[in-house]
């Protein structure tokens, strides 16, 4: 198992969006916050249905916008998320 882009959060200008190979999201007060698709990110299904899924099955509420550093620090959660193929 490779754990070292777990390290490598992109951070530029102080917001955090991704490592090489996932998405960087939080939970913080009751919401799932993710970077917008203008934060260099790509629109994908895995996206989509993490949100979907934060919101009708954990009734979390769903933010897009940018993730500031140190927001990572008081983060109820903080995670990666990614789609791969074989």
């Amino acid at each position: 198992m490779r754990t070292e882009g777990i390290y490598t959060i992109m951070i530029t200008l102080a917001i955090a969006s991704r490592s090489i190979t996932s998405r960087c999201r939080i939970t913080r007060n009751g919401a799932l916050v993710t970077p917008p698709v203008t934060s260099a990110i790509l629109e994908s299904v895995t996206r989509s249905t993490v949100a979907r899924l934060a919101a009708e099955d954990l009734g979390l509420r769903v933010e897009e916008r940018e993730v500031d550093r140190t927001e990572l620090y008081v983060a109820e959660e903080a995670f990666f998320c990614a789609a791969a193929t074989r």
